[in-house]
């Protein structure tokens, strides 16, 4: 990396603009490579689910420049082009929270503090390879633990919902009770989701949980 400038357009236009300009190309690409259909969360936001979009344009930086503080705001159209072909996509995600941030006994890495499923996102799996979409390292969590699946609702005027599969050797716990391997089960708002079997008093405290 060159240079790291957050850049405005003179019309504000409510998004942020990070313009990177890399030494070499390849590093550009494989940053786009890796936030292309991520999303950013605000986790200092009260907003349940404030979750935005990572929009990655290519080009030359001194161009790209131009652009971005152009009166007219210029990633605004390539924004609303962007998103028209996903409709409802940030109301539809799912963000999974951890509930305790006390330490976690034999963990070889920080739990993320958060999931998110999305629909470009639909299907992640949660394990302990480097290879799942969701790396949880910890010696009692499996290679390919449980599956999470955004799937369409049956229900006329229903969005989404989100659904579980366990796949894993020592158990997936939902709200405390442990789930039958191999079926998945529908999660409700407000449900807690523990990798690990929940050693604490109350889910509220434990690390290895997820609502």
């Amino acid at each position: 990396v060159v240079t790291v400038e957050v850049v405005s357009p003179l019309v504000p236009t409510g998004t942020v603009q990070l313009l990177i300009c890399f030494k070499e190309p390849e590093g550009g690409t494989a940053l786009r490579e890796t936030l292309t259909y991520r999303y950013l969360i605000n986790l200092k936001s009260t907003k349940v689910d404030d979750c935005h979009p990572v929009i990655c344009i290519s080009g030359d930086c001194y161009t790209l420049r131009e652009q971005f503080c152009s009166s007219s705001g210029g990633m605004v159209a390539n924004k609303q082009e962007v998103v028209k072909h996903v409709p409802g996509a940030i109301a539809e995600a799912f963000i999974l929270r951890r509930c305790g941030q006390g330490p976690v006994a034999d963990i070889l890495r920080p739990p993320p503090e958060t999931v998110v499923v999305s629909p470009e996102r639909r299907r992640l799996i949660v394990g302990r390879e480097e290879t799942c979409a969701v790396v949880f390292r910890h010696p009692h969590v499996s290679k390919a633990h449980a599956t999470l699946l955004l799937q369409d609702s049956p229900e006329a005027g229903a969005s989404c919902m989100l659904l579980m599969q366990d796949s894993s050797s020592n158990g997936t716990w939902v709200n405390g009770e442990k789930m039958t391997t191999g079926r998945y089960q529908q999660l409700q708002a407000g449900d807690r989701i523990s990798f690990l079997a929940p050693t604490f008093g109350s889910l509220d405290e434990d690390p290895t949980t997820y609502e």
